[in-house]
């Protein structure tokens, strides 16, 4: 598959926030999907927050970590507020394909970066609700929660109900 930009490789760069050690499904995903395009013609990185800035290689694909602040000891989860660190590293890429994977992954921002670049964008979201409600039960400082409420919960979940699909460079969104 040639990239949009005469390059032999189509490349794709997934990017979420909920990439850790202990993650499950989004981990099992993006192994499985390192594997596949290790195996053909496709350019593939990932990118995620961690503790620090590097790169190393994760199951055949490079696996770029941003940093980003803790969330959850357990879990391992890290969050990145700056919409710049997940840009900065697709100018680098200059991928022909971002995969948003979550509302909390900047995707406005990755909107206008692809607009920018010539590149498509897909988003999929499938666990915001749960997070939404683990934000508003326990709520978090390091999001800016509000004594009686989550401030961020609310934010994000305007951004889940208004944001259901990000478009290539059509400029068409769906609502």
């Amino acid at each position: 598959t040639a990239g949009r930009n005469g390059g032999a490789l189509m490349r794709i760069a997934d990017v979420t926030q909920w990439f850790s050690p202990t993650s499950g499904g989004i981990h099992t995903y993006l192994r499985a999907k390192a594997q596949y395009a290790s195996g053909r013609a496709l350019d593939h990185a990932i990118v995620v927050p961690a503790e620090s800035a590097r790169s190393r290689v994760f199951h055949g694909s490079p696996l770029i970590e941003v940093p980003g602040v803790l969330m959850s000891r357990h879990s391992g989860y890290r969050l990145t507020a700056r919409a710049s660190r997940f840009t900065s590293v697709l100018d680098d890429l200059q991928p022909d394909v971002v995969v948003v994977h979550d509302a909390t992954a900047h995707p406005r921002a990755i909107r206008d970066w692809a607009r920018a670049n010539g590149a498509a964008v897909v988003m999929v979201m499938v666990v915001m609700r749960a997070f939404l409600f683990f934000l508003g039960q326990l709520g978090d400082e390091r999001l800016g929660r509000e004594q009686e409420g989550c401030g961020a919960g609310r934010i994000l979940q305007r951004d889940a109900d208004n944001l259901s699909r990000v478009d290539d460079s059509s400029g068409d969104e769906i609502h």
